[in-house]
């Protein structure tokens, strides 16, 4: 026991050292290396080194205290441990938005409103929604476009089994289905919903993993399940699961992006693994693109035209989140042409002069159903 107390105070006192070597750094001239230690890895500006000057002599060294603190020498590294620490050591988590969850799962603190039941929508606000929907439709029934609003499952209502609790999902209609349910009743909307057939395929091949577990999208695969009932709901056959073959992959989606609550953790160099597909075999189309989301941060946040040799020459209109850009390869198959932008960059306009036959409005689960009345799409370019 002494002996374990004598390493343990020498061990301080060598961090404590490091610490001191370190914090010295930060007043000497910074070599090459240092610098690069240095680079802004956060999404905000760094603090400048402030000039003493008369004018702002009282707020000098509190300036100069937090350009310290956000130029510390070899501060990534710092933070890096800190974060792993956090992780590995006491199953924490170094970011308030991402929870950690069991078997290695992350999620994110805004789908946990959802997965709780807590967020439920009264009557006024169902009301609102359906006025917003009714409306889009009505511009779409003008125009002869099949209107369809489709809504991809959270993470956490598919893998609820890795969330942290033993209290498990709460009972009763998420907000979704809430919502979903009253416009069923009220209207003729079209609405897909894949969280049923999603949870069967998993049921039914269990050696297969639908979502990321340390990314809050689905993979590949999932996405696969999930544009099955789109696709038939449009009336095209797709191809048998037996004829699908696949490959397992480590990457993201999005891959300028990486695994998102890795990143948002700040370690990604430690959680860099994770499970994707790559399917073949699911249609005997030929696909041709311009632009890729899932490659480029312009075309996700801009627009990407897919065209096939299929027989169904449909064109399709696809405005989407990142859910959508995992079901692009599936839907694009099967149409002549499948054109496909961020659903915030909708305008009217552009849908005009593309003429689809069939408008699809995707979102995920937990991005609620905002957005979806076409008078908030750009107005100012058609409204004249």
């Amino acid at each position: 026991m002494e002996k374990q107390r004598k390493y343990g105070k020498i061990i301080l006192l060598f961090v404590f050292c490091l610490l001191c070597i370190n914090s010295l750094l930060g007043v000497m001239p910074q070599n090459s290396k240092v610098k690069q230690e240095a680079e802004n890895r956060e999404n905000r500006e760094l603090a400048t080194k402030p000039k003493f000057t008369f004018h702002n002599y009282n707020n000098y060294f509190s300036e100069y205290n937090i350009y310290f603190d956000d130029n510390f020498p070899f501060r990534n590294k710092w933070i890096y441990l800190n974060n792993l620490i956090d992780y590995k050591i006491f199953g924490k988590s170094s970011n308030a938005d991402v929870i950690i969850g069991n078997e290695g799962w992350l999620f994110g603190l805004y789908t946990l409103a959802d997965y709780e039941k807590s967020n439920l929508y009264d009557e006024e606000e169902l009301e609102v929604l359906l006025a917003d929907l009714l409306v889009t439709q009505q511009y779409f029934d003008e125009r002869g476009i099949e209107f369809i609003f489709y809504v991809a499952p959270n993470k956490n209502t598919i893998y609820s089994e890795y969330m942290p609790g033993k209290e498990g999902v709460p009972k009763g209609p998420s907000r979704t289905e809430q919502a979903i349910q009253y416009i069923r009743e009220n209207s003729d909307i079209t609405v897909i919903y894949p969280k049923e057939e999603v949870l069967q395929a998993k049921a039914a091949y269990p050696d297969l993993q639908l979502y990321f577990k340390i990314d809050t999208h689905w993979n590949y695969m999932g996405a696969y399940w999930g544009t099955k009932p789109l696709l038939e709901k449009m009336g095209v056959k797709t191809e048998p699961f037996e004829q699908v073959t696949w490959e397992e992959i480590n990457e993201p989606v999005l891959r300028w992006h990486g695994y998102d609550l890795a990143e948002m953790l700040g370690i990604s160099e430690h959680l860099s693994v994770d499970t994707n597909y790559h399917l073949s075999g699911y249609t005997k189309n030929e696909v041709s693109s311009d632009g890729e989301a899932a490659l480029i941060m312009s075309d996700f946040y801009g627009d990407e035209r897919n065209y096939s040799n299929s027989k169904d020459k449909r064109k399709v209109y696809f405005a989407r989140d990142s859910f959508g850009v995992s079901m692009l390869p599936f839907l694009s198959a099967e149409f002549g042409e499948v054109y496909s932008v961020h659903k915030d960059k909708l305008d009217a306009k552009t849908i005009d002069e593309e003429s689809p036959d069939i408008f699809i409005y995707e979102v995920v689960e937990r991005n609620s159903f905002g957005l979806i009345n076409v008078n908030h799409w750009k107005p100012e370019l058609w409204l004249k």
